[in-house]
């Protein structure tokens, strides 16, 4: 776990019960108001690698991390993660997660903001969902509200998107239920909500939707309505005629924010650069411009600055004749 003069020492949770262990880093401090405690974790066999490590600033977060003939510089803040990896040739390899504009002696990177459009309509049971905004292909996105917010995979491009993943968290059997007005409701159901209101996991902000999926509600609030009817109690109907009520909750819904951070990447290569983003962008590393408007695959950029030349790195030993 650590020594025991270590601020910040990692260990194991562990559930029998819930079948979990995950690794935390954890602290050890004498009621400072110190909130930030950045470490490096390395993996290795034989030797370590890491040969040292500096905290620079702490608001971003700022450290370097020397390695071997690279150094590596991390900055993190609360909306982006950027990484800068150097060598004796200038900057090697560079990656920016979420909207900041970079201004280095040696890399600038100006991009567009991060993706955040709405969900404007979902379709739990055939797992689609349409957005208010373009977004790029097949992207990885953060969903959600301040209550609740998820993972997702979304398959597609454009506002319409499939997904495979079950979004469904509770359904149980109604055994109260009055209309309290035009689109308002008190209801309760015969199975609790497991954990409600810790943490990340608040059902007033997830999705109560009837049986046959064409009322939803959040915190008792129509969000979701057929184009005709009034909202009453007859809105909650045996839909699959098992003689029960039910209702269904849902993790997220309709109105919700779907955040795809920027994503960007600069890799030096034998020829120049390897530039990679899912915005638009531009910039300039060691000395060469770059410009970026395709969002699908990466684009090669020569090199303008020459870099002196390595040893060679393709040579193989044969046996001798």
């Amino acid at each position: 776990m650590g020594r025991g003069s270590d601020t910040v020492l990692q260990g194991n949770p562990y559930s029998a019960s819930y079948q979990y262990c995950f690794p935390f880093l954890w602290t050890q401090t004498s009621n400072e108001t110190t909130s930030v405690y950045p470490a490096i974790y390395e993996w290795y066999r034989g030797t370590p690698t890491v040969s040292g490590a500096v905290l620079i600033a702490s608001n971003p977060v700022r450290m370097q991390v020397a390695a071997g003939a690279q150094t590596d510089t991390y900055e993190c803040a609360t909306n982006y993660f950027l990484v800068v990896s150097r060598d004796s040739n200038g900057v090697r390899y560079a990656q920016l997660n979420g909207y900041a504009t970079v201004n280095l002696p040696d890399l600038t990177v100006a991009s567009g903001p991060d993706y955040e459009p709405i969900i404007t309509s979902i379709d739990y049971n055939a797992r689609t969902l349409t957005t208010s905004a373009p977004l790029p292909l097949d992207p990885l996105v953060s969903v959600g509200n301040s209550g609740r917010r998820i993972s997702l995979q979304l398959y597609g491009s454009g506002t319409s998107f499939t997904f495979a993943d079950d979004l469904l968290v509770l359904e149980g059997q109604v055994i109260s239920l009055h209309a309290t007005s035009s689109n308002t409701i008190a209801i309760a159901l015969n199975q609790a909500f497991l954990f409600d209101g810790y943490g990340n996991r608040r059902s007033t902000n997830m999705v109560l939707t009837t049986e046959d999926g064409q009322w939803h509600f959040r915190n008792n609030t129509v969000i979701k309505s057929p184009t005709s009817g009034a909202l009453t109690t007859d809105c909650f109907s045996d839909a699959n005629r098992d003689s029960l009520i039910n209702a269904k909750m849902y993790e997220v819904g309709e109105g919700d924010t779907v955040n795809l951070p920027v994503d960007v990447t600069i890799q030096r290569t034998l020829a120049g650069w390897r530039v990679k983003g899912n915005v638009s962008l531009s910039g300039n590393v060691n000395g060469t411009p770059f410009n970026l408007n395709t969002l699908s695959s990466p684009k090669e950029f020569p090199r303008t600055v020459p870099v002196p030349p390595g040893p060679p790195s393709d040579l193989r030993r044969v046996p001798p004749f």
